[in-house]
């Protein structure tokens, strides 16, 4: 579920043109950094319930 939700979010990002636009580097780069830490964040969760 939560894979198919970010896969809509960059198919969703780059319909829009979102990558093509220099001023949305630094909201990639961000988003970027987000997805890298969201599976451990997920993980700390389930080990916290």
């Amino acid at each position: 579920m939560k894979e198919e939700r970010i896969k809509e979010i960059e198919i969703d990002m780059a319909t829009e043109g979102f990558y093509k636009n220099f001023n949305s580097k630094e909201i990639i780069e961000e988003y970027t950094r987000l997805k890298r830490e969201l599976p451990l964040l997920y993980e700390k969760w389930e080990e916290l319930v």
